[in-house]
């Protein structure tokens, strides 16, 4: 009988054969920026695997990919390479870490903690944020627990648009305006039309219909004397 391969074993083997091979990653880099899209895609699949299903996906995968993009394993320039292409991307990866640790599916060494919290403070200090606030509470938390802090700016999300958008110039009450004042008028009216042409006209409605009744008149008299010769 064909064997029925679980979740956790097909994810194993996608994981080994192909999303943690460095012959992979490297195809995905000369992408650019379509490439980090795909690299974070996976991860995202490796978190839904996660809360679907919490025991297809082991502590040691989550630590491999950790030791894979974040620590850059094979030497492939990842950091280097997702600050050019796309550094959101980066950032969304560790989100994905970040919350596998905060809701328990994975209690990672502190020595991990610590090199994702300092990766999470790099780019946070240069602006590049992704994710909701309790994973941002979570990580400062654990950058805080080694010693770290971040220097970003506030979150778009969580700044006033009051606040970020000057104020409009209060506006000048409008100038009275003297002189005549203007007013749609009716348009003139047109000329009484003479009264001979009236006249005229009737004329020869008259005349065309004097004419008709004596074409008439002469078909029917030369109907007659047709079928009654005297």
């Amino acid at each position: 009988a064909p064997r029925i391969a679980t979740a956790g074993a097909f994810l194993a083997n996608e994981l080994r054969a192909r999303y943690l091979n460095p012959q992979w990653i490297s195809a995905m880099q000369a992408e650019g920026y379509a490439g980090a899209t795909t690299m974070v895609g996976i991860v995202n699949n490796v978190w839904g695997w996660q809360v679907v299903d919490p025991g297809s996906v082991r502590a040691d995968q989550w630590q491999a990919i950790h030791d894979v993009y974040v620590m850059d394993k094979y030497a492939l320039g990842l950091r280097e390479w997702f600050e050019q292409h796309h550094p959101t991307a980066q950032v969304q990866l560790l989100e994905r870490l970040v919350e596998a640790i905060r809701r328990d599916f994975w209690d990672a060494p502190e020595q991990t903690r610590r090199e994702i919290a300092q990766r999470w403070q790099a780019l946070a200090d240069q602006n590049v944020v992704a994710g909701d606030e309790e994973t941002h509470e979570f990580a400062r938390q654990m950058m805080a627990g080694f010693g770290l802090s971040s220097g970003a700016a506030p979150r778009p999300e969580a700044t006033s648009a009051h606040s970020e958008a000057p104020s409009a110039p209060p506006t000048a009450a409008p100038e009275r305006v003297r002189g005549q004042v203007m007013q749609a008028q009716p348009p003139p009216l047109s000329p009484p039309e003479p009264w001979w042409r009236r006249w005229l006209g009737l004329l020869v409605l008259m005349s065309a219909l004097a004419v008709g009744a004596v074409s008439q008149l002469r078909h029917h008299t030369r109907f007659r004397l047709d079928f009654n010769p005297s």
